[in-house]
């Protein structure tokens, strides 16, 4: 965070009606925050990645109108591992008060997929 503060640098929070899209390549990917359901029906918050037609859930959060409504703040979007393809590095957030911080790398993601957590510090809350 001292480095981002030193440097001025955007950050912005992800919660819900979220959505950004970004060129890279002169490819178009559309990062953004919808609600969806738990298989036990709970409500989450969806943070979903999309590009040529593929659709990934990134990270998801507890939500509950007036709490729990962001998944964390967006810290950076680029080409990290060189590859040509967009890689993410987020800040999330839980209802626990916990935190972690994520690099999601394209060069890391499976079949089928656009990225994939490639190393997360975290720690807890409360």
């Amino acid at each position: 965070w001292k480095e981002i503060e030193r440097r001025n640098l955007p950050i912005e929070a992800m919660k819900t009606g979220f959505k950004r899209d970004f060129n890279l390549n002169d490819n178009w990917y559309i990062l953004r925050v919808s609600q969806g359901l738990s298989r036990d029906g709970t409500k989450i918050g969806l943070l979903v990645l999309e590009y040529d037609g593929i659709s990934q859930v990134i990270a998801q959060n507890h939500h509950e109108p007036g709490y729990g409504e962001i998944i964390g703040d967006l810290l950076w979007v680029g080409d990290l591992d060189n590859d040509g393809k967009l890689d993410l590095y987020i800040d999330e957030f839980n209802e626990k008060g916990g935190f972690g911080v994520g690099l999601y790398l394209s060069s890391e993601a499976d079949r089928g997929k656009l990225v994939k957590l490639a190393a997360m510090f975290g720690a807890g809350g409360c």
